[in-house]
C-alpha cells in the first residue's frame, strides 16, 4: 500500500502541494499503529522525487518546511515505531534529504527515543 501512495503522490506532482498536505493529514490523523506507514511515504516519495527529477525536486523542500510537526504526531506511537522512526530519520541524515535547513536530531520525538534506547543500553 505504501508503494501505491507513493506512486500517486509522485504521478501528482504538478499537485504537490495537496499530496504533501494530504499526507501529513493522514499521519495527524490516523491511529497510532498507521502513523509509521505515513513516514514510510514521504522517505519513499522524496527518494523517487530526488533520483528522477535531481534538482528539481519539489517533494523534499515541502515536506521539510513543516516535518518537525509532522513527525511530533509519532510521539505516541508503541516504542518499536519510534525506533523504525530514528532509523528512517537517520537515513535521511546521512543522504541530506531534506538539506541543512532541517536539523533531523533536534526533533523532540527523536531524541526522547535515542535516550530511551541509551538508557535500555547502559541497564
Amino acid at each position: 500500500k505504501v508503494r501505491a501512495v507513493a506512486k500517486a503522490c509522485f504521478d501528482a506532482r504538478t499537485e504537490y502541494k495537496r499530496a504533501v498536505y494530504a499526507v501529513e493529514q493522514f499521519i495527524r490523523k490516523a491511529p497510532a499503529h498507521c502513523r509509521l506507514a505515513g513516514v514510510y511515504v514521504i522517505d519513499a516519495v522524496c527518494r523517487r522525487s530526488r533520483a528522477q527529477l535531481k534538482d528539481r525536486d519539489p517533494f523534499s523542500p515541502r515536506f521539510g518546511k513543516d516535518l518537525a510537526t509532522t513527525l511530533g504526531h509519532l510521539d505516541d506511537a508503541e516504542p518499536k515505531d519510534r525506533q523504525s522512526l530514528c532509523r528512517v530519520v537517520g537515513e535521511w541524515a546521512k543522504q541530506g534529504l531534506f538539506g541543512d535547513a532541517v536539523d533531523l536530531a533536534a526533533i523532540p520525538v527523536i531524541a526522547r527515543t535515542r535516550a530511551e534506547a541509551q538508557a535500555l543500553v547502559e541497564k
